[in-house]
């Protein structure tokens, strides 16, 4: 039956109305081998094959219509037999289908007679099959009464002629690879087609026939199988016979000394030439399969060539397609080829992990990175985005703490080093200012230079866009619409990263709780921990009495750093630790200043001339009063410049009521002055009178300092309480609640 389905040739009519033209014509462009017979096999590959069987219409092979002989494997690859009479003179191989209609060829076939015969003791690369170089009878089964009797039958019966002139096994009907096209092509090509419809039914009478179980075929065939007894018996008789009536014993005995000599001779002749096979045939197979395969086996090399020339993406590409292919292979050679390859990307992500650590590492190339990182562990269980940003918080962590050790080790140097000095000079207030202000500024710009392009990156974790995008097919999207499903599908990112939302705040807010408790624990606890007591005493003595010199700066860097994190749109509770801190840290240089500032005004009186001013009935000492109040409300104004981007009304509020009971104890420092400078008039004018009474006989020198009388004096210290009453106070005031702290 399968080779009716061969035959029947359509018309030209139905070739031309049955051309898709959406298809597309036939194209051979691979032929094997290129050197052909008659009926010898030909692999044809190439594209637009024909859909199925039933789309081919003709298979022309050198001019010569094969179709009957074709074996359809998918559109790119056909197995036929070679016609009979191929022309030389058209060397191509034109498939003709009902989809793409009359295709074409770009290999010529070499044609020849016959198949070109090579002795034994010639050395190929290719494996002679052998069979065409022994003849042997055919062999004729002798249940079949059909070719027992003198006028043999073939198989199909009747007079229809037979060739022997295929020995192989397909040809042959007692072979389990026996093939009817083979045998229809090699023994009855001539054949018409009435007399294989009649042999077809001469068949099915022969296997109706042939159902009868062994007893019955034994009982058919008794006279036969007792003639090849008495045949055997005979035999049998005559080589004893000969064996007792010859000197030279037996006579299979030669003939077995023979046989083992001629298979030694054999195998000097043929081991060496079947070695060689057996190694050319392993070379062969272990090129065949590196040639086949030979993306997996340049993979590793590919991958560090690329690494190194910074083409992660042809990596990526790269290993995606070998994991898509060998992922689950079962093939011991592959495996270990793909366990090296995915040794190397463990390692460059690694490797890149590393790179994003860096801090100068720009924020495209971090995001970029990660990108690769995620694509490439994109089917394992863990986030490597999540991991890494786990990972820079702990690095920028690293950098603070170690900023914190390393004041702590400058400090206590520089401690050490003041100790050594036999008294305390003012000027050391001054020297502690610049190492403070050195640690906060190192702390503030770690986090202003890490924290902004780690938020971006958190954003972007946040969002998604650092997920390979997954595509969906339309109709999954619409299956429940009415309307026709879009032509293109929907890309939406892998959402693994929703679950860290809060966890990400947790980040951000760890590095800011952290910097502001190292501040607090340098800038207002003082919680120095140092081995000794004594140093411990000292630093802090140190720290309180400069403080009033570097807790301005402090507070202005602090408030810089927040407003930029507020600035790139971090949620305030991340960073409220930090605003706190600036409160605190506003509210201690606010009395620190005003302390300051008392203390200069009770010594004001040391600066006392009294000099007459030009509206009289004062001095300059109420100037000098106001004007270091006024320098004092400018330091404070520029301390309590209010955070931008956020509310501080409650904490400002305090601070109001801090400076409005600092500003009483100035004035009240400014009234102590004057009690001073009275006190000191009446003291001099005392030690005057006793120095008289003591030498009555020597005039008292005069003043140097001054030409004023005590009681001049006295009504210059009136006169200026009175002009600070009046005049300044009000001043100051005023300048008070335009500043908005009454």
């Amino acid at each position: 039956h399968r080779f009716f389905l061969y035959l029947g040739v359509p018309t030209p009519s139905t070739v031309s109305s049955g051309i898709n033209a959406e298809y597309g014509r036939a194209l051979v462009n691979g032929l094997t081998p290129q050197i052909v017979y008659p009926g010898s096999k030909l692999t044809i590959r190439g594209e637009n094959l024909g859909q199925d069987v039933h789309d081919i219409i003709n298979l022309w092979i050198c001019g010569e219509d094969c179709k009957p002989f074709i074996e359809y494997w998918s559109e790119s690859k056909i197995i036929c037999y070679v016609g009979k009479n191929p022309q030389k003179e058209d060397p191509f191989v034109i498939v003709v289908t009902k989809s793409g209609g009359e295709g074409e060829c770009t290999i010529k076939l070499n044609i020849t007679d016959r198949a070109e015969r090579i002795s034994h003791d010639i050395e190929v690369p290719l494996w002679i099959e052998e069979n065409s170089y022994f003849q042997t009878e055919t062999v004729i089964n002798p249940r079949d009464r059909s070719l027992s009797n003198s006028n043999q039958k073939n198989l199909f019966g009747g007079t229809v002629p037979f060739k022997s002139g295929d020995n192989s096994s397909e040809s042959d009907p007692s072979s389990s690879a026996f093939d009817p096209v083979r045998y229809l092509l090699s023994c009855h090509r001539d054949v018409t087609i009435s007399d294989l419809q009649s042999g077809v039914s001469f068949l099915e009478e022969e296997c109706g026939t042939h159902t009868s179980s062994d007893i019955e075929f034994v009982k058919t065939h008794i006279d036969v199988l007792l003639a090849c007894h008495d045949t055997l018996q005979k035999v049998n008789k005559l080589i004893d016979e000969e064996e007792e009536n010859s000197t030279g014993g037996s006579l299979t005995g030669p003939l077995d000394t023979v046989l083992n000599e001629c298979n030694k001779c054999a195998e000097l002749l043929f081991s060496s030439i079947l070695n060689k096979k057996d190694k050319a045939d392993r070379i062969r197979n272990a090129l065949n399969v590196i040639d086949r395969f030979r993306f997996l086996f340049g993979l590793p090399d590919s991958i560090d060539k690329n690494i190194n020339s910074k083409a992660y993406d042809i990596v990526l590409n790269d290993y995606k397609k070998a994991k898509s292919l060998f992922a689950d292979t079962q093939v011991h050679v592959f495996q270990q080829v793909m366990d090296g390859v995915h040794g190397k990307i463990r390692a460059f992500s690694k490797e890149l992990q590393e790179r994003l650590l860096e801090p100068r590492c720009p924020l495209n190339e971090k995001k970029q990175l990660l990108k690769y990182l995620v694509e490439f562990e994109g089917s394992s269980t863990n986030d490597p985005a999540w991991t890494s940003l786990q990972q820079q918080q702990e690095k920028v962590i690293q950098y603070l703490t170690k900023s914190k050790m390393e004041f702590k080790v400058k400090l206590l140097e520089f401690v050490k080093m003041e100790q050594l000095r036999a008294s305390r000079v003012t000027h050391r207030e001054n020297s502690i200012a610049p190492l403070f202000n050195q640690v906060i500024d190192e702390l503030c710009d770690t986090v202003t230079q890490s924290l902004p392009d780690y938020w971006s990156l958190c954003q972007a974790y946040l969002d998604g866009s650092l997920f390979p995008e997954v595509k969906i097919k339309p109709h999954l999207v619409h299956q429940d619409s009415i309307m026709s499903p879009p032509s293109t599908p929907f890309l939406i990112p892998e959402s693994r990263h929703v679950d860290h939302e809060e966890d990400i705040y947790q980040l951000v807010g760890d590095v800011m709780n952290l910097l502001s408790s190292i501040m607090r624990q340098y800038c207002i606890t003082m919680d120095f921990k140092f081995n000794s007591e004594k140093d411990v005493e000292y630093a802090v003595d140190m720290v309180c009495r400069a403080r009033q010199h570097w807790t301005p700066s402090t507070v202005k860097r602090i408030k810089m750093c927040v407003e930029r994190l507020l600035a790139i749109n971090i949620p305030l509770p991340c960073v409220m630790g930090t605003v706190d801190l600036v409160h605190e840290m506003q509210l201690l240089c606010v009395k620190c200043l005003f302390d300051s500032t008392e203390v200069s005004i009770r010594e004001l009186h040391t600066r006392e001339n009294w000099e007459i001013s030009q509206e009289r009935g004062h001095t300059a000492l109420p100037l000098l009063f106001q004007n270091m109040v006024l320098s004092l409300l400018s330091t404070v104004k520029e301390v309590m410049e209010p955070i931008r981007y956020r509310d501080t009304l409650s904490q400002d509020t305090d601070i109001n009521i801090c400076i409005q009971e600092k500003f009483y104890s100035v004035v009240i420092s400014f009234a102590d002055c004057l009690k001073d400078l009275t006190d000191i008039i009446e003291a001099e004018s005392t030690c005057e009178k006793e120095t008289i009474v003591s030498s009555p006989d020597k005039t008292p020198a005069p003043s140097t300092s001054t030409s004023t009388t005590k009681e001049e004096r006295l009504v210059l210290v009136l006169g200026n309480c009175r002009h600070t009453i009046l005049t300044i106070i009000p001043t100051l005031l005023d300048t008070f609640k335009s500043h908005g702290y009454i």
